[in-house]
């Protein structure tokens, strides 16, 4: 088995919609992607809201699979996603991050994948 430490999404700014971490399915997909780091930093002057979900195979963000429900995100400070930290995502698996306003959070995700 292939393990490897990567970045998995790229320093970026939340939008309204979702801003997500897949594992695809399907051959050559990794057998599981551990999220070792997630930190979400407000570096406005007004709060904002981090909502998360870790949705499985064919499903779709709702109450069933959110894992972070509206976090207030203060102004000037970094949110370290403890609900987030350590969760697998299996073949086809998604983690969506979604901000109540575009361009005001920035995320970043860091994993382990294994393969093989």
């Amino acid at each position: 088995m292939a393990v490897t430490v990567k970045e998995l999404l790229a320093r970026t700014y939340l939008l309204t919609t979702p801003t997500s971490v897949v594992n695809p399915a399907g051959a050559g997909s990794a057998s599981g992607i551990r999220i070792d780091k997630c930190t979400v930093s407000n570096p406005q002057t007004s709060n904002y809201i981090l909502t998360a979900y870790i949705i499985p195979s064919g499903g779709s963000g709702d109450n069933t699979n959110k894992v972070i429900n509206g976090v207030v995100i203060p102004p000037g400070t970094t949110y370290g996603c403890p609900e987030i930290v350590n969760q697998v995502l299996g073949p086809g698996t998604s983690l969506s991050l979604i901000a109540d306003t575009s361009s005001k959070l920035n995320v970043g995700v860091s994993g382990t994948v294994f393969s093989g």
